[in-house]
């Protein structure tokens, strides 16, 4: 995995680690990382102000 940012982004290096290490070796994660779903992009849900706010089908 290579990642490239600005210096800003290594402050979360180390949760990024924490999180890829549980990926691999339980296949989840202690982190909620539910925010991240690529998945997110189809279902029309945002994440915003740390809260989940799903869209009504019906709108």
């Amino acid at each position: 995995m290579i990642v490239v940012g600005a210096g800003h982004g290594f402050k979360f290096s180390s949760v990024v680690g924490e999180i890829l290490a549980d990926l691999v070796t339980d296949n989840r994660s202690k982190q909620n990382i539910q925010p991240f779903a690529l998945s997110r992009f189809g279902s029309g849900d945002t994440y915003l102000g740390g809260k989940l706010n799903e869209q009504s089908s019906n709108s």
